[in-house]
This record gives structure tokens, C-alpha cells and sequence, in this order.
């Protein structure tokens, strides 16, 4: 390491840097880490606070990298690079191999200037959101086509004559609406818990969000359950209990699949934190308790509609 690097700047550099981060003020935080790998360049401990100080995955994993060039046996970065490589198909390039006579390449790794919030992060914001929406939307519909079968419509409705083409598509897009603005409350009110008891307590909201919308993609199952219930329709009482078991091993499947996610995703988390059970009892009852309560309302709202 060259003598001449002000080792004092430095460690005030990554302690300002660390406090911003940890305070969520993550442009702050690019810009104090930024300035410390810039002073010394095979700083281990500012390359992965660096990291974390990005929400663009290919510049997390670029300062991961240069911590591993650093250190190849720094699990953290490790394991933050196949975690990058799982959620978002990172495989960033191998970067030069840090060097004591010339530590000017490694610097250029990253872009060392805080950006602003970028068009690639909101649109990964927003399909993280689309996954908890879709979700709902296809719960709403399964529902509803269940309400449809003449027997359990009867109960519903009063008897004004059918509902014509405007009044199910606006009873239809009211299911939709309800059930898939309760999934996105719900996924809000998660992330928001998981950015509260990430490791070491570096809470990032963004990256919680992020990870909580990523575990509803089983959901996309439930659309398999509403096509199958919406053909299934005008079918015989005894072929409609085969449809709904089909349904019911769907939803089922879906289910367990976000249970199974949200599992791994805490044991990422929250790693081994002392209260780790109760934290993961926490957002277990979070997320059960929440989307009964979401879908029941969201359930009588539309159920209202068709009396």
C-alpha cells in the first residue's frame, strides 16, 4: 500500500460513509465510500460498504468483485455475488487483480460519482410491484368465476336479472382492482418489515422491496387456476368439484412456494441474529394475517358489487 495515503481520511471517509448508509442516505454514502477506495484502492472494508451504497446490481457486484480481487476469501462478497447471480442473472466480469505498484485500475471499476436513482432501478421497482399485483388480480378473478356458478350467484344477488355485459365487466374489474391493491399493500408492508431487520442492520428499502415483490412470482401459478376455473364454467356440478380441486392444488402450490421463498430469503436476512425465530414469526404472521385480512376485504367489496 503506497505511503503516501492518508489513513486517517480514510477510516473517516468509511465511518461518515457507513453512518450515511445506515441512515438510508445512500447518494451521501456513494459519495464519502466513493472518495475512501479512491484514497485506497485496495481498501477491503470500503469496496464492500461500497457495495451496498449501490441499488444497480451490476455495480454492487463490480465493488464485490473488487473485493474479492482484494481478499478471494471474503465469504460476504461471496455470498453477495451468488446472491446477485440468483435474483438478477448477474455475471459480472473478473476485475483486475489488485496490485500494490498499480492500484489505479482497480478505482475505475465502479463509477466513483454517485448517480441518482436510475431508469433501470425504477423499472426493477416496478415489475417487483407488478409481481404482488398480478397475484391479487388473479385471486380476484378465481374468485369471482367461482361466484359466477349459478348455484353459489344465487346467494349473492338479489333477483333484478342478470348482470349484462357492463355489469360483469365492471364486477370484474372491481375484483381485479380490490384483490390486487391488497396484495400491493401487503408487499409493501413486508419489505418495509424485512428492511427493518436486515444483517447487521444495514436496512435498505429499496432491496426489500425488491426481494419481497421477487416472492410472488410462484403466484403466477394462480392464473393457471383462474384459466382452468373460467373454462370449467359450464361444466356439470360432478366435472366442477375436478375443477375446483385442480384450483385448490394450484392456489395450494403457489402458496407454499412463497412460504418456501420467504423462508430462504430470512435465512439471507436475517442470518443468525439471536431472535431470528421471532423475527421470522414476525413476517410469517405479517404476511398470513395481512393477506386474509387484505383478500377478505377486498373479497366484500366486490361481493357488495353483485347484490
Amino acid at each position: 500500500m503506497s505511503s503516501t495515503i492518508d489513513h486517517t481520511r480514510h477510516d473517516t471517509l468509511i465511518a461518515e460513509g457507513r453512518e450515511a448508509l445506515l441512515a438510508g442516505d445512500k447518494a451521501q454514502a456513494q459519495a464519502l465510500l466513493a472518495q475512501a477506495v479512491q484514497l485506497d484502492p485496495r481498501s477491503e472494508e470500503a469496496w464492500m460498504w461500497l457495495s451496498g451504497a449501490y441499488t444497480q446490481p451490476a455495480d454492487m457486484a463490480a465493488c464485490l468483485q473488487q473485493v474479492l480481487a482484494i481478499n478471494p476469501h471474503n465469504e460476504q462478497a461471496q455470498e453477495g455475488l451468488r446472491w446477485l447471480s440468483a435474483e438478477y442473472g448477474i455475471t459480472p466480469p473478473q476485475p483486475p487483480v489488485a496490485s500494490t505498484a498499480d492500484p489505479a485500475p482497480i478505482a475505475e471499476a465502479v463509477r466513483l460519482h454517485p448517480p441518482p436513482i436510475s431508469s433501470y432501478s425504477s423499472q426493477l421497482l416496478l415489475e417487483s410491484a407488478l409481481h404482488p399485483v398480478a397475484a391479487g388480480v388473479w385471486l380476484g378473478l378465481l374468485r369471482l368465476i367461482g361466484w359466477l356458478r349459478p348455484e353459489t350467484l344465487a346467494l349473492l344477488r338479489s333477483n333484478q336479472g342478470p348482470l349484462g355485459w357492463s355489469g360483469s365487466l365492471g364486477v370484474a374489474g372491481a375484483a381485479v382492482v380490490f384483490h390486487g391493491l391488497a396484495l400491493l399493500l401487503l408487499w409493501l408492508i413486508l419489505g418495509w418489515q424485512l428492511s427493518r431487520v436486515r444483517a447487521e442492520g444495514r436496512g435498505d428499502l429499496f432491496d426489500s422491496l425488491v426481494r419481497a415483490g421477487h416472492l410472488w412470482l410462484p403466484a403466477h401459478l394462480w392464473l393457471g387456476a383462474a384459466i382452468v376455473a373460467g373454462l370449467g364454467l359450464d361444466l356439470s356440478a360432478g366435472l366442477w368439484r375436478v375443477v375446483v380441486i385442480v384450483c385448490w392444488l394450484l392456489l395450494l402450490a403457489g402458496a407454499a412456494l412463497i412460504g418456501r421463498g420467504l423462508w430462504l430469503l430470512l435465512d439471507r436476512v436475517v442470518g443468525t441474529q439471536p431472535n431470528r425465530t421471532r423475527i421470522a414469526a414476525r413476517l410469517v404472521l405479517i404476511l398470513v394475517l395481512g393477506g386474509v385480512l387484505g383478500l377478505g376485504l377486498a373479497g366484500i367489496a366486490t361481493a357488495a358489487l353483485l347484490r
